[in-house]
């Protein structure tokens, strides 16, 4: 009983060690894919001059993109209220 159970364990361990190996072979593909499409975007339009970005460096500008325009919004909306502050002072004075 105790062999069956062992051989069980056995094949459940196997299993994950295969699926493990699956999922590093496509990340790995995937990494290469990624350093492939890094090389290949060097001087085609990247708004940093030199080429290209490393993969941090990318998520870094994104990142940095968003907060950009987060506190471009803000700012219109701040724009908006000083706009309507003075309307409302000028009809006031």
């Amino acid at each position: 009983m105790l062999a069956i159970e062992m051989n069980g364990e056995i094949e459940i361990v196997r299993n994950e060690k295969s699926t493990l190996e699956n999922v590093l072979v496509e990340k790995d593909i995937e990494l290469k894919e990624a350093k492939e499409n890094n090389n290949n975007s060097s001087g085609s339009g990247n708004d940093v001059p030199g080429g290209a970005l490393s993969l941090a460096e990318r998520e870094e500008l994104i990142r940095l993109r968003s907060e950009v325009s987060e506190y471009e919004v803000e700012f219109r909306g701040l724009k908006n209220q000083d706009i309507t502050i003075r309307k409302l002072e000028s009809e006031f004075i």
